[in-house]
């Protein structure tokens, strides 16, 4: 009866019940063959929470790394959505079964002796479970991607499954030149067979919230490290005690800074089960975490990695100089994987660019591309003009070291997005005052000192407040173990924390509605659109997603390669692409050629078939003279021009212009 007024097919439960079906598939490969990995380089000796965390992250990197083998013999294809899960979940299949079971009946009988959960746990664990379906509302549509997601982590995954391979990009792209292992695994999602890209789209944002929920589990493993013996069971809701997690551009947003969260308690767990004896394979999962952290971003390598490497470092020297031998197996284990995981992306850097960090050390290599522009590009238009620094020197540093205490109280945000109201969060600030009170503290001082000094670090290198979403489960873990040390002391402690606990949340409890999204303003509006669309029977209509975009790819042929003239934002193109933005690529620079033929045959040696750019925009990063030589080519020496979504679209002329040279121009111009 039902079905005539809105046809059971048509519901969007069934989709999104897909998604989770798929991303189940996806973490049982993840476990599976992290299991293997996890059980043969760190032992068997651990609890199983904690063994069940690492190996997913462990099988994390060992899905990054096979895609990228994948990638490099143009293996990624429909057939690759099923196999490698499927192979994945085969190698380790019998062990991790036998796991599984034997964890279970351990849980059943811990649960049949233990206390059940008193009116206070039951009442986080719902607070945990409430934010946590507030932030999954958010991401039921597409359009939730962020800025960065539509033009680099998304848009990168989309063309890879849609090329079938990874590519080189000929103009030096750095983008793709940086390390994506975010991007990698939303290329899965794109390989969905026979899907729209709502669903592909989707499931990316199903595989990040998958990362957030084996983060959240990681958090007691982690705190049961800091204060052993303690019921840390709840401890998990402590992640969102952030209230920044719940706002753009902090929440989950198809970016990448969620994903490298996921290693960050990993690699503090491997790092104390490798001390003090630093045993070679401990070790090495310890490097296997590290790489799984710096993958994802280059920031997320400088925050989360060189605290428990300088850790392992001052233990190497120190055992060496007491047992007057060097114990080099274990640091040179860790070494050796950490460079293997992370071989894709600086080998291939450097044998296609000449720079295993393209293009940072220009300074001391060879590259290529790169033009006589491109120096004076990446030291100013990127690095001075992109990154938010301090002043140089003293006063930075001075600046940064008051930043550990008021980085919670000050934003470091775009003003549009929610002015000067601080929405982080404070409770790891408030309660590290509370630290030097309680005895038997080591490891919660360790981690919470190895947190603070990659927040000094964040704050001189690029301090937006997103940033630090990578460092928040430290945060979490060393605030949920303080709250369990001041809980514990009873009295007049409890009653302070639970006020400071209260005030928190409810200093928090509107940001989630704070309309700062820089795409949509309100994804909360949009999903509640998307649902209510079905009411109305717009059953298809309600799917199509960034139509600019895919208007644009239906214009073009599949075996296109699009120049994008200033442009960032083309998630929905599904083409091959090369970019021109300045400051993010080193191997075009319009201004030095000295004519049309020069241009023509530039596109030629990229492989470009076609060109789109936005109608009457110049976005003013090129040189004057390099808007001139491309709108002139763009518009005289292209065919088959047409408008399409407020851009043009023309395709390149099978035979060359005229090597006329260009001669003076004149310019009427503005002041400034």
């Amino acid at each position: 009866f039902y079905g005539r007024h809105y046809p059971v097919a048509e519901t969007l439960f069934l989709r999104y019940a897909g998604y989770w079906l798929a991303c189940v598939f996806w973490s049982l490969g993840c476990v599976s063959t992290g299991y293997v990995i996890v059980g043969g380089l760190g032992g068997a000796d651990r609890p199983a929470l904690e063994t069940l965390c690492l190996s997913f992250a462990s099988g994390v990197v060992v899905f990054y790394l096979a895609m990228n083998a994948l990638g490099a013999v143009h293996g990624l294809h429909a057939t690759t959505f099923f196999v490698l899960p499927a192979t994945m979940i085969a190698v380790g299949a019998r062990p991790a079964w036998r796991f599984g079971r034997q964890s279970l009946e351990q849980f059943r009988e811990q649960r049949s002796r233990g206390e059940p959960l008193s009116p206070l746990q039951i009442a986080i664990w719902a607070f945990g479970f409430l934010v946590l379906a507030m932030i999954y509302f958010k991401i039921l549509t597409p359009e939730n991607a962020q800025f960065d997601s539509r033009w680099k982590h998304l848009a990168l995954a989309e063309q890879y499954a849609h090329v079938g391979f990874i590519p080189r990009f000929g103009e030096g792209w750095t983008v793709a030149t940086n390390p994506h292992l975010a991007s990698i695994l939303y290329t899965w999602a794109f390989l969905l067979p026979k899907a729209k890209l709502f669903d592909q789209v989707e499931l990316a944002a199903h595989m990040e919230l998958t990362c957030l929920i084996w983060t959240l589990a990681t958090i007691p493993a982690a705190v049961r490290l800091l204060v052993p013996g303690s019921r840390a069971s709840s401890s998990w809701v402590a992640r969102f005690l952030f209230p920044g997690i719940l706002l753009y551009d902090s929440s989950l947003a198809c970016g990448a800074d969620h994903i490298a969260a996921l290693f960050a308690l990993p690699i503090f767990i491997c790092m104390l089960r490798a001390l003090p004896d630093l045993a070679p394979g401990r070790c090495a999962l310890l490097g296997l975490m590290m790489a799984g952290a710096a993958m994802p971003k280059l920031t997320a390598a400088i925050f989360l990695v060189p605290g428990p490497a300088i850790v392992v470092a001052a233990v190497f020297v120190w055992r060496s100089v007491r047992e007057r031998k060097l114990l080099w197996k274990g640091p040179a284990a860790a070494t050796a994987t950490a460079l293997g995981a992370t071989a894709f992306f600086w080998l291939r850097n450097w044998i296609w660019h000449g720079d295993p960090l393209y293009p940072s050390l220009h300074h001391y290599l060879t590259l290529h591309p790169w033009t006589i522009d491109s120096a004076n590009l990446f030291e100013w238009g990127y690095k001075r003009f992109q990154f938010w620094r301090p002043a140089a020197g003293w006063e930075g540093i001075k600046d940064a070291l008051e930043v550990l205490f008021t980085f919670s109280f000050i934003p470091h945000d775009y003003g549009s997005y929610h002015g000067k109201v601080p929405v982080f969060g404070s409770l790891f600030t408030l309660l590290l005052l509370t630290l030097p009170f309680f005895k038997k503290t080591r490891r919660i001082w360790g981690l919470a000192l190895m947190t603070l000094g990659a927040i000094f670090t964040w704050y001189l290198l690029h301090h937006q407040d997103r940033y630090l979403q990578t460092l928040v489960p430290r945060m979490a873990s060393v605030t949920a173990a303080l709250i369990i040390r001041n809980w514990n002391s009873g009295g007049a402690a409890r009653i302070a924390l639970s006020v400071l606990i209260v005030t928190q949340i409810l200093i928090g409890a509107d940001v989630y509605f704070i309309q700062s999204h820089a795409m949509i303003r309100s994804p909360i509006k949009r999903v509640n659109d998307l649902l209510s669309a079905g009411y109305k029977g717009q059953y298809e209509k309600r799917l199509e997603v960034f139509k600019d975009w895919t208007a644009i790819r239906d214009a073009l042929p599949e075996d296109a390669h699009v120049m994008l003239h200033d442009n960032h934002v083309h998630l929905g193109l599904s083409r091959r692409t090369t970019s021109d933005w300045g400051t993010w690529q080193y191997g075009i620079s319009y201004g030095r050629l000295r004519s049309a033929r020069e241009v023509w045959e530039l596109y030629r040696d990229l492989g470009v078939t076609h060109i789109v750019w936005k109608d009457s925009v110049s976005k003013g990063w090129d040189s004057l003279a390099g808007d001139l030589v491309f709108f002139d080519f763009a518009f005289e020496h292209t065919v088959s021009k047409r408008r399409v979504s407020g851009h043009w679209v023309a395709a390149m002329p099978d035979n060359p212009p005229p090597d006329t040279p260009y001669g003076p121009v004149a310019f009427f111009g503005c002041p400034d």
